[in-house]
C-alpha cells in the first residue's frame, strides 16, 4: 500500500541562482639574449634562446560516484554500496544512484543508491525539511533488502560543509538504531540553497511506489517564469522542464482539471505519464498536491514564488 511520507509535508520556500566566473590562462613571455657592436673586434654569441611558455595540465573530470555505509547491528546490517549517479537508467529495474550535491538546486537533500542485485537493493536519506547550508537536518531513511524487508527510520542528517557528504542516524519502527554516512564524489561545485526570502523558484517532491519499493525524487528550477506556474485550475498547473542532474526529476507537467488532472514526470531513463491524477490546489499559495496510480503510484507536491 502507498503510504506519505513526511518529505512530502515539507513548507516550500523559494531561492535565487548564484553566479560564476571563468578563470583565464596566463602564458609567460619569451626572454632573449643579444650582443652589441665593437669598433674592433666582434665577439661571437649564442644564438638568442627562448624559454616556452608553461603549459596547462586540465585535470580529468571524477566520475560522479555515491558512496552510502549502513551500520545497524541491531538488524544485522553493516553494509556499503556504491552507485554510479552519471548511468542514466531505470530508477526500479537498474543500478541507479542520487544526490543533491549533483543539483545546481537544492531544496530538501535526497541522496540514494538502488542496485536490485546488491547487498542492499535500496539506500536513501532524504530530509524532511528543505536545507540551508551544512549543519544537521530532520531526514528519513529507507533500506531495502534483497529478501523484501523494508525498513523506515526516522532522525537527523548532518550535511558536510560542502554539501557533498555528511553522516546520519535514525530510529527504525522496531526500535533499532541505523547510521552511517555517506559521500557524493565528483561534483562540481555545491549546489545553491534555497532560502525562505526567495522569488521565481519552483519545487516539486515526489514518492514514486511500484510494486512495493518506494524512491523520492525532487526537482527545484531557479528563476521560474510565471507562465510555467500559472496554478490554473483548468489549464497548466505547473511546469519544470531542463533540470536534467543526476538522479532528479528532469521534466514534470502537471495540468489540469482537478478531477482528471494529466502528469508526466520523467526520472533517469522512465517518463511516467497519467490521465487522471487527483489535484488538489491552494491557489492562493501558489502550491499544491497530487496522486495519480497506475503502472506506479505518484503522490507528491509542489509549490511556486
Amino acid at each position: 500500500m502507498f503510504r506519505p511520507i513526511p518529505a512530502l509535508g515539507v513548507a516550500f520556500a523559494l531561492l535565487i541562482a548564484g553566479c560564476s566566473s571563468d578563470d583565464g590562462a596566463s602564458t609567460s613571455d619569451a626572454a632573449t639574449a643579444s650582443s652589441a657592436p665593437s669598433t674592433t673586434m666582434t665577439v661571437p654569441v649564442d644564438e638568442p634562446t627562448t624559454t616556452a611558455p608553461p603549459t596547462t595540465t586540465t585535470a580529468p573530470e571524477q566520475p560522479e560516484v555515491v558512496t552510502i555505509d549502513v551500520v545497524a547491528p541491531d538488524l544485522g546490517l553493516d553494509e556499503t554500496v556504491e552507485g554510479d549517479a552519471e548511468l542514466v537508467g531505470d530508477p526500479f529495474d537498474d543500478p541507479f544512484a542520487t544526490c543533491s550535491a549533483y543539483r545546481t538546486v537544492a531544496g530538501a537533500y535526497a541522496v540514494g543508491v538502488g542496485d536490485p542485485d546488491g547487498a542492499l537493493t535500496w539506500v536513501s536519506v532524504v530530509s524532511a525539511a528543505r536545507i540551508d547550508g551544512a549543519g544537521a537536518v530532520p531526514a528519513d531513511v529507507r533500506i531495502e533488502l534483497p529478501d523484501g524487508r523494508e525498513i523506515d527510520a526516522s532522525g537527523a542528517l548532518v550535511l558536510d560543509n560542502d554539501l557533498a557528504g555528511g553522516t546520519f542516524v535514525a530510529t527504525a519502527t522496531d526500535g533499532a538504531t541505523i547510521e552511517g554516512s555517506f559521500e557524493c564524489s565528483g561534483g562540481a561545485r555545491p549546489p545553491v540553497t534555497m532560502a525562505a526570502t526567495d522569488a521565481d523558484a519552483i519545487e516539486v517532491v515526489a514518492l514514486v511506489e511500484r510494486d512495493g519499493h518506494e524512491r523520492v525524487f525532487t526537482a527545484a528550477l531557479l528563476g521560474a517564469d510565471a507562465a510555467d506556474c500559472p496554478v490554473d485550475e483548468d489549464g497548466l498547473v505547473v511546469r519544470v522542464d531542463g533540470d536534467a542532474s543526476t538522479g532528479a526529476i528532469s521534466v514534470f507537467e502537471l495540468s489540469g482539471p482537478s478531477s482528471a488532472a494529466t502528469l508526466s514526470m520523467t526520472i533517469g531513463a522512465t517518463t511516467y505519464s497519467f490521465d487522471d491524477a487527483t489535484l488538489v490546489l491552494d491557489d492562493a499559495a501558489r502550491a499544491g498536491t497530487f496522486l495519480a496510480d497506475g503502472d506506479a503510484t505518484v503522490a507528491g507536491a509542489f509549490s511556486c514564488t
